[in-house]
């Protein structure tokens, strides 16, 4: 199933990156493109 993502919500998001530092998304695509990949854990 494919949803579509509103982009502005998306920017405002706020991860982790591999080092577990927080990380504004929209901070991202500001510098560079940007691959975001969603993986569903079933553990």
């Amino acid at each position: 199933m494919c949803r579509v993502v509103d982009s502005a919500k998306l920017a405002e998001a706020v991860l982790p990156d591999q080092d577990g530092t927080d990380v504004r998304v929209g901070d991202l695509w500001s510098e560079r493109p940007v691959a975001l990949v969603w993986l569903r854990h079933y553990g």
